[in-house]
């Protein structure tokens, strides 16, 4: 039984080891970054190593758009096997660390981040990794622990525990890291070879769980971006785009977010999150017409994508289009039966069309919602409509 604590005990066995050169303590700090961009550099040349290994990407694009996340997530782990040139079930040696391909992350991270519209991939891992972890943990056992509870990898017991659904928490897939620290114990069970005489392995064996020692130590979960990789992969993430646009949302910089959406949309353009902001920031705009285009591509990309038919549903309420409102609403509970919001505005719906019974149920199933989600100033609000209701 594979358990991820075991990790940590394994990586404090890199101080005992004499044949590897690594602090007992990794420290991330800039000293630290920098020599691990110093001897961790990728390479920048994609076309020899495509030519070489010829690296094909449809399989794991195909399980992507098929959103069989478990089974792509060991095709990633296998295509950067071999754009190594190793077993599509071995490990990484040190040479393989230091002069990684770029590319092949850049082009793994966009089919991730394209096919769960912003969810999982590297760079989202990194941005995670980046907003709430580097500063506040200097020590690799805390930043690790910061980064799995961020991601719901805390407590993971098995690689096959991990959610494997698009509900998993931002950042959870993919998985390499533990995938690669459940196949290490297999293999490795112990670092220090030397002192286990009974169990002999080979040179290259010995190599390959030396390096992969290593990139959980030096890089933690983000280990296989590397210093000069994450400039690379956060300028063509949508998904950097698409929380500018939010945060330029909030400021009430209508135009600005517009411009961020829709650049996240042009770099993924199955980016059904990005249409539906849009289609919001439009609707705040008055232009309801380019509001509803952009919440209907959002449903074409996932049909049941609850928050776009709320918002769209609140489009045609605004213009008064009650009935094809409720459609709308009816359809965001069906695929998401705690959807607050869409039982509030379904009920408002109804009070509009005059039916205050309706709008006095679906109310009262909005505020117990508000309620279990801890939302309780909206659970009040909610409260003193429903008394304001007429009998």
């Amino acid at each position: 039984m594979f358990n991820i604590l075991v990790i940590t005990a394994l990586l404090a066995t890199l101080s005992n080891v004499s044949y590897i050169p690594v602090p007992s303590l990794i420290l991330r700090n800039e000293n630290n970054l920098t020599y691990i961009k110093n001897s961790s550099r990728c390479t920048k040349t994609f076309p020899s190593i495509a030519k070489r290994y010829s690296l094909d990407y449809s399989r794991l694009e195909k399980l992507l758009k098929d959103q069989k996340w478990k089974q792509a997530d060991r095709e990633t782990l296998s295509l950067m096997l071999k754009a190594k040139n190793r077993r599509p079930d071995g490990l990484f040696t040190n040479e393989d660390l230091a002069n990684f391909p770029c590319p092949v992350l850049s082009q793994i991270d966009s089919l991730w981040v394209k096919y769960s519209n912003g969810r999982f991939g590297f760079s989202t891992q990194l941005e995670v990794d980046n907003k709430w972890c580097v500063e506040s943990a200097d020590f690799h056992s805390l930043a690790y622990k910061c980064f799995s509870e961020k991601v719901g990898w805390q407590g993971i017991n098995n690689y096959s525990d991990l959610q494997f659904d698009i509900s998993a928490p931002r950042g959870h897939l993919p998985a390499v890291y533990i995938l690669l620290a459940q196949r290490m114990v297999e293999k490795c069970p112990n670092l220090n070879e030397r002192s286990s005489p009974e169990r002999i392995i080979s040179p290259q064996q010995q190599r390959e769980c030396t390096g992969t020692y290593l990139m959980l130590a030096f890089g933690g979960p983000l280990s296989w971006i590397y210093p000069e990789c994450p400039t690379r992969l956060s300028i063509v993430s949508p998904y950097t785009y698409f929380q500018a646009g939010l945060k330029k949302m909030m400021r009430e910089d209508f135009h600005g977010a517009i411009d961020d959406f829709s650049q996240a949309i042009k770099l993924n353009p199955q980016y059904a999150e990005a249409y539906r902001y849009r289609g919001s920031v439009y609707r705040k705009l008055e232009k309801y017409q380019q509001a509803i285009a952009d919440f209907d591509l959002a449903i074409q990309i996932n049909p049941q994508y609850s928050e776009a038919y709320n918002s769209r549903g609140g489009a045609y309420a605004i213009n008064k289009k009650y009935r094809r409102a409720i459609e709308d609403f009816d359809l965001a509970i069906k695929y998401n039966d705690q959807n607050a919001e869409a039982y509030f505005n379904r009920g408002r719906a109804y009070k509009l069309l005059g039916n205050n019974q309706q709008a006095r149920r679906n109310w009262l199933k909005a505020a117990s919602l508000l309620k279990q989600q801890n939302r309780m100033m909206d659970y009040h609000k909610v409260l003193e409509m429903i008394q304001k209701l007429p009998n």
